[in-house]
């Protein structure tokens, strides 16, 4: 089952409304918000006839019968405002008559409804996000995957594209793409259930990465350790080589378990000794240079400010929950400088900066190996929907 979240599909800055339409529409989205869908549908019906050449009233007058459930209703008004003459028809009318589609049991109708979307509107990674969702569904996980990293490279900052990417990784012993994926994931949707879900899946992700015995460990971020050589040296790819600097921080760690005797999950404290030392071994061996990554730049920006460990705790939170609440009675007040400078500084991502494995679909196969358990708190494997923020832009 595939859900949404409603909002005001109006306020991107590209859409001008006469103000008549633009207070019925608002009207009607509040009526919404309170399950009052036949007086949304009357308040849309007017805005409607107020402003005829916008699709905006159709298009919510389809997400009302959609978030009925009747799919049926739902359907022509999706397929009107992609078909009508309207001055702003959008990617997203495209991904909700797809999304009706498939819930119809229409999948293939579904994929040509997101590929006539890609073709008219070709720097919308959305379509590419809901192709993958279909191939996810479907256990046809390369496809999935090169899809949802063809909407990163064609919408860097669109977080359900990490999202997607992440949990098809997280089916593999590739666990440092889970990592930074989801990470990159958090970091553009910064609260919500979709957040506190791709928390908990990290933090079973790093543990599964690690297998400690009496006086070692074992440490798999990834299996793709192939180096190259430039200027005559041998250079490492990105994970193996952030992966070298990670075990730097195993030592304090091994020590400390050897004198306890400890073979426990992982704590908090020392998940941010590891990210510290990986994080410190990175821009001291000036991989930084080679390999541009905004997520480590801020990692080192945070801890600067002495606010690394807040992020850390903020980001695995979900897999000791009772160690994140003691640390935080204890650190409220540096947690609340990091929330404070999480909000001034949103991550800007390009694509320079962000993260992709290069995945392509033609030629690439991934081996899947389940190595964490379906999540709890997550009711489906691709769930659609998350909190919408302010400015009322859906999330998927």
């Amino acid at each position: 089952m595939k859900t949404i979240l409603f909002c005001l599909f109006f306020c991107g800055p590209f859409l001008i409304y006469g103000q008549k339409a633009d207070t019925l529409i608002k009207a009607a989205i509040l009526q919404m918000e309170s399950g009052k869908y036949d007086q949304a549908l009357e308040l849309l019906s007017q805005a409607e006839k107020s402003d005829p050449s916008n699709m905006a009233p159709v298009y919510e007058m389809g997400m009302a019968y959609y978030l009925r459930l009747d799919y049926l209703k739902a359907l022509p008004y999706f397929q009107k405002a992609v078909n009508g003459n309207y001055r702003n028809t959008s990617p997203e009318a495209y991904a909700m008559l797809g999304n009706t589609l498939d819930l119809k049991g229409d999948s293939s109708g579904a994929m040509k409804v997101y590929q006539d979307g890609r073709r008219r509107f070709p720097k919308s990674g959305r379509l590419w996000v809901e192709e993958g969702h279909l191939f996810t569904q479907r256990n046809h996980y390369e496809q999935a995957l090169c899809r949802y990293e063809q909407a990163i490279k064609t919408e860097p900052s669109l977080a359900s594209a990490y999202r997607g990417a992440a949990t098809i990784w997280a089916l593999t012993e590739e666990r440092f793409n889970v990592l930074m994926m989801g990470e990159i994931f958090m970091n553009l949707e910064l609260a919500g259930q979709r957040n506190e879900n791709m928390s908990e899946m990290l933090y079973m992700t790093i543990q599964s990465a690690i297998k400690f015995t009496d006086s070692s460990a074992e440490v798999v971020l990834t299996k793709i350790m192939e180096a190259s050589m430039e200027k005559g040296k041998l250079v490492l790819p990105f994970a193996a080589s952030y992966e070298a600097g990670f075990m730097v921080g195993f030592t304090p760690i091994l020590i400390n378990r050897t004198q306890a005797k400890s073979k426990s999950k992982l704590s908090l404290k020392e998940i941010f000794t590891l990210y510290r030392a990986a994080n410190l071994q990175w821009f001291e061996r000036k991989n930084n240079k080679r390999y541009p990554n905004a997520i480590l730049d801020q990692q080192n920006e945070l801890a600067e400010k002495n606010l690394l460990e807040a992020y850390v705790y903020w980001l695995f939170r979900k897999g000791q929950p009772e160690e994140y609440q003691l640390w935080l009675q204890k650190n409220g007040s540096t947690f609340k400088q990091f929330e404070e400078w999480m909000q001034k500084h949103k991550l800007e991502l390009n694509l320079r900066n962000t993260y992709t494995t290069g995945f392509i679909c033609k030629d690439q196969k991934i081996k899947t190996v389940i190595v964490r358990p379906k999540l709890k708190s997550e009711p489906e494997f691709l769930q659609r929907c998350g909190n919408s923020p302010k400015n009322g832009t859906r999330i998927f």
